[in-house]
């Protein structure tokens, strides 16, 4: 299958968006890599909650006080990685992902983060701080949790498609410019 490249780039964008609002759909919870502090790669699956065709941007939440964000104010590269196992499609996102801890877009974000998932960002402790025993619970207040509350932006420069297929694979790797894209067949 031969894929007309100008389309698949738009068509993949156009995906992309949808899949926020997708619960079940694979794309749904990618791995996010990012350099550790101590130079070593760091990944970890995270929601996708929102996507920008517009500005080639992703967006996910996290807890502010977590490991990934300072790997990331120390080193804003980072790879997003989906992989659809019906489809058998992988899409490797490359760009750089800035932490947002203010502004009306945090706000918007904390505004429409269901109330039931607020708690999620209050825990006493930072994500990845050892315990003794098995953590009790989320705190039951859902406002507590706003100040640990942080988006993660990442806007995109590079897109690797690749199509799995035992008749032959298929690879484009799509770079960004400005707003166009170039996609250049490469060897899967």
């Amino acid at each position: 299958m031969v894929v007309n490249r100008d389309e698949l780039i738009q068509q993949l964008w156009e995906t992309l968006q949808t899949i926020p609002q997708q619960p079940g759909h694979p794309w749904r919870t990618p791995v996010l890599a990012t350099i550790s502090l101590s130079g070593v790669p760091s990944v970890r699956t995270i929601v996708l909650r929102s996507v920008s065709a517009e500005s080639f941007t992703l967006i996910a939440h996290t807890d502010a006080r977590s490991p990934k964000v300072a790997e990331l104010r120390a080193n804003p590269d980072s790879e997003w990685l989906f992989y659809d196992p019906q489809s058998q499609v992988q899409l490797r996102l490359r760009g750089e992902t800035q932490v947002v801890t203010s502004g009306p877009d945090l706000e918007a974000a904390w505004d429409t983060t269901p109330i039931l998932l607020r708690p999620n960002y209050a825990s006493i402790t930072p994500p990845s701080s050892p315990l003794n025993s098995p953590p009790t619970g989320l705190p039951p207040d859902t406002t507590e949790g706003k100040q640990n509350f942080a988006l993660l932006v990442a806007e995109i420069n590079q897109l690797d498609w690749l199509q799995l297929n035992r008749h032959g694979h298929e690879r484009i790797l799509f770079t960004r410019r400005d707003f166009s894209w170039t996609g250049t067949w490469i060897t899967p």
